[in-house]
């Protein structure tokens, strides 16, 4: 489950909230919605997912066990907003969500803390 998430976020962390609380529970048509035709997704464990036709193929394979602890969510210059915490049984990870326009353009999930 996602905790609760701030009154007053930016229109990026809220793009991302939505793609979290969509792909959690899950809703693929919802996540679907949020991303880019171009969208650019990279996991820890080695995907690399370029496109919507790949993209939707990724989500059909489901989820890793459907748990989100986040403990640090953040935004930076130039659209980027990092969420870090435990995904389902992995170890702590980053996900990095480049929005453009409106919509997730890259995902980018690595292990470890979020950079400084």
């Amino acid at each position: 489950p996602l905790p609760p998430l701030p009154p007053a976020m930016s229109d990026n962390k809220t793009l991302v909230a939505s793609y979290l609380t969509a792909r959690y529970k899950p809703d693929n048509d919802a996540v679907i919605a949020l991303v880019t035709d171009d969208i650019h997704l990279t996991t820890a464990k080695g995907a690399d997912v370029k496109g919507m036709e790949a993209f939707k193929k990724y989500l059909g394979e489901g989820i890793p066990g459907g748990t989100a602890d986040i403990n640090t969510f953040v935004e930076r210059d130039g659209g980027k907003c990092f969420v870090s915490g435990k995904f389902a049984y992995m170890v702590t990870i980053h996900t990095e969500f480049l929005c453009e326009g409106g919509k997730i353009k890259e995902i980018h999930v690595k292990k470890g803390g979020i950079p400084k």
